[in-house]
Order: structure tokens, then sequence, then C-alpha cells
């Protein structure tokens, strides 16, 4: 798990994908972190992306690091609403006090489950389960 964190963090910037009614849906994502030997992101709960991952867990993590590897991440998130999840991230993201209003009740954390990724490196490919 360390090590996907460490090449997320690496690449500075990942791509979510979702589903909606409409088909896939694509954004880039930056805040990580590891809580409880889990994976944690997070969100707006006023985005499109939370209420299609409330509708529809199943999502899709890719990042590329500029050179010659990227990662592809399946997986479940789970949104979890314990203060000390949200904590975790802010600790990990502390910029995150700068774009969401904790005040609010608006800032949400999801961890992820049923994970598979793989590490593509030139023509080699590494498969990881959790």
């Amino acid at each position: 798990m360390d090590r996907i964190l460490d090449y997320l963090h690496k690449c500075g910037a990942f791509y979510l994908a979702t589903m909606d009614s409409d088909g896939p849906q694509v954004r880039p994502f930056g805040s990580v972190c590891i809580f409880e030997d889990k994976i944690y992101i997070c969100m707006g709960n006023y985005k499109a992306v939370f209420k299609q991952i409330t509708a529809d867990p199943r999502i899709c993590i890719v990042a590329y690091d500029g050179a010659d590897t990227w990662i592809r991440i399946n997986a479940k998130a789970v949104l979890d609403q314990r203060q000390e999840a949200r904590d975790a991230m802010i600790a990990a993201e502390p910029s995150l006090t700068d774009i969401y209003d904790m005040e609010a009740d608006e800032f949400e954390v999801f961890y992820l489950t049923d994970m598979n990724a793989t590490f593509y490196e030139g023509d080699v490919t590494e498969e990881i389960e959790f």
C-alpha cells in the first residue's frame, strides 16, 4: 500500500474515473493518504463526483509519472464519516483547509476496498490485489 501511496504522491496528480447515467466521468485529484491501513481520498459532498460515488462506488484511478511508468487502480470507495478519518486526511494534506470549509460539513473522505492495482513500466506489468 505504501508503494501505491508513494507513487501517487510522486505523480502529483492522478485521475479518478466514476460512472453516471451519461457514462464515465474523469477528473484530476491530488489528495491521498493512508489511515488504518487503507488508502483514502477526499472531496466535497457538493460535487458531482461525490454523488456519482455514493450512487455507484466502483472507481478507477490512473496516474502517470511523466516518464515510462503508470498505475491503474480499480476499487470500491466507501464513505467514512468519522472525524478521525477526516483529521488523518487533513494531517497528510494540510492545504485541504484552504480548499474546503471545514465548518460547513462539506468535506468527505472515502477509503478504497476490493482494490487491485497494476503497475506498468515499459513492457513489464505487475498486478497487486488487496
